[in-house]
């Protein structure tokens, strides 16, 4: 794969992700999200995805 395949896929998977959170859909961001997921809100506080 070619770093800009790289690129646009991780721009692709940042829009579906906060289109997800936009929506309150959670079941696709439970779908997009791996198990380890954390937030991190620009105040500093940490959310995990449970």
């Amino acid at each position: 794969m070619k770093a800009g395949n790289d690129v646009e896929a991780a721009v692709r998977d940042c829009k579906q992700q906060r289109a997800a959170m936009v929506a309150g859909d959670a079941v696709a961001l439970g779908e997009l999200l791996d198990e380890d997921f954390t937030l991190t809100h620009m105040t500093g506080y940490e959310q995990s995805k449970a």
